[in-house]
């Protein structure tokens, strides 16, 4: 489930961000379901994280209920209540998720979401020939629980 990273190297990047505090970590993740994208068009989804815990992104995982090939579209994550981006732009999303049509990509380095943040998820479709039915994506990580 974490990709790329350890537990030991996320409890090291947690330690070293909440220094002095007791924290609890567990495995988390939000499904985001994007439905349709029509031919050469966006979706635009919100997803609020929990009020109580931050959030570490560790991974993205693209999936559909109905096979199609996401390779063609691009994804744009953004905390609305900082305006952060993800990316600098819009990126492939074979080139930073896992999925069914065989990509294989992580991100680079966790991103640390404060609780109760907004992320504003946006995929835009640039095949000009198919329209995605059932389009999910599932970001995962871990709920970071802080005490003291």
């Amino acid at each position: 489930m974490f990709q790329t990273y350890s537990f030991r190297q996320l409890e090291a990047l947690i330690a070293e961000k909440y220094r002095g505090r007791r924290c609890t970590v567990r495995a988390f993740g939000y499904p985001i379901a994007l439905g349709d994208i029509a031919i050469s068009s966006s979706v635009e989804t919100f997803q609020k994280t929990n009020n109580n815990v931050d959030f570490m992104l560790t991974g993205i995982y693209a999936s559909d209920t109905a096979k199609v090939n996401l390779s063609t579209c691009l994804l744009q994550i953004v905390d609305t209540g900082s305006n952060r981006r993800l990316f600098d732009n819009p990126v492939p999303v074979n080139a930073v998720a896992t999925g069914p049509a065989g990509f294989t990509r992580s991100l680079p380095y966790p991103w640390l979401i404060p609780g109760n943040s907004n992320l504003q998820i946006t995929v835009e479709n640039l095949s000009g020939s198919a329209t995605y039915s059932g389009a999910e994506l599932y970001l995962e990580g871990v709920s970071i629980y802080v005490y003291g």
